[in-house]
């Protein structure tokens, strides 16, 4: 679940010196703005390994349970979000997913067909998720980013700085750049044709 706790903790902006007391108010604001049932809060505060508080007591649940309402909490979340304007979400590297992070990211994919979220999945062949044959799911083949590619002069016409930027900061998006830079290829005008 780290991926989503740390994606949890980023949002309510949480700083690496805050006393729990402080993580536990800056989760609460930023889950206030979708006025979640109580419990939701709990089970997300337990999740951040932030103290239960005697306002917020966490219910006696079996383990799966818990997990199972912890993750309903946190779908809550994503289609609160989602009513109030369109979502972007990168999951990278699926394939080292834990079986719980698993079970959330396939919930999640459940939800897409009536959320406005473009969920973006990046993960090696190998990795075969169960949802690639939903109607919601569009899945992408990308091989390596070739080098050579860019030293064509069709891709010299767009921007080196774009390139130089793009290749450098979004590295782990270096097989997006890929099909974006083929399809530029594909409908793009040769440099010095007429």
């Amino acid at each position: 679940m780290f991926p989503f706790i740390d994606q949890l903790g980023r949002a309510a902006g949480f700083a690496r010196d805050d006393l729990p007391s402080e993580k536990q108010r800056k989760l609460e604001s930023l889950l206030a703005r979708a006025d979640p049932p109580t419990e939701d809060v709990t089970l997300l505060a337990d999740l951040l390994s932030l103290p239960a508080s005697e306002r917020r007591l966490l219910p006696d649940l079996s383990p799966q349970h818990k997990k199972q309402r912890t993750l309903e909490a946190l779908i809550r979340q994503l289609e609160d979000l989602a009513s109030q304007q369109p979502v972007v979400m990168v999951f990278e590297d699926a394939h080292w997913i834990d079986p719980t992070s698993c079970e959330l990211l396939d919930l999640t994919v459940e939800h897409l067909r009536i959320l406005p979220v473009l969920l973006l999945v990046t993960f090696r062949p190998e990795y075969q998720p169960p949802w690639t044959d939903l109607p919601q799911v569009t899945v992408l083949a990308l091989n390596r980013l070739d080098r050579a590619l860019l030293a064509r002069p069709t891709i010299r016409a767009i921007t080196y700085k774009l390139v130089a930027v793009t290749t450098s900061r979004l590295c782990a998006y270096r097989h997006l750049m890929s099909e974006y830079v083929r399809t530029r290829m594909a409908v793009a005008p040769r440099v010095g044709a007429k």
